[in-house]
């Protein structure tokens, strides 16, 4: 029997994506890691080089450890915040723009480091996301 995926509206769409940002933003695994498929494949451009499988990650699981496990390593999530700037979406695809403002975890300022992510939604569940930052900022704030 073949199942039919269904696809969300691009209001629903993108209220699933502000919800699953703002978990990563707030720590909050559990949410997080809910809203990923089981197969999501989570491609970080520019700086992947310095991170694990060059910023390429493949499963919940990985993601468990190299997204939201990563983040709490890398910045003070007490002292960090993520906001939304714009958002568009056609029901399975969601383009967020967004910054990072706040502190890394060695106490650096990351300051207002811009991104743009590509999100793709299947069943309800992010599936792919291609995410693109403002490189040389983060670079420095991480000292890489």
């Amino acid at each position: 029997m073949q199942t039919i995926s269904t696809k969300l509206s691009p209001d629903a769409a993108k209220t699933l994506v502000r919800d699953w940002w703002t978990a990563l933003g707030k720590y909050d695994e559990d949410k997080f890691l809910a809203l990923l498929d089981e197969n999501v494949v989570w491609e970080v451009k520019f700086v992947g080089h310095w991170l694990p499988n060059n910023g390429v990650t493949r499963g919940k699981a990985m993601a468990a450890t190299n997204c939201i496990g990563l983040y709490g390593e890398m910045y003070d999530v007490a002292r960090t915040s993520f906001n939304i700037t714009n958002m568009v979406s056609d029901g399975d695809t969601v383009v967020i723009e967004f910054f990072i403002d706040g502190y890394t975890s060695a106490g650096a300022r990351y300051d207002k480091v811009e991104y743009v992510s590509i999100v793709q939604l299947k069943d309800g569940k992010v599936t792919q996301v291609r995410e693109y930052m403002d490189a040389l900022k983060a670079k420095e704030a991480h000292s890489l």
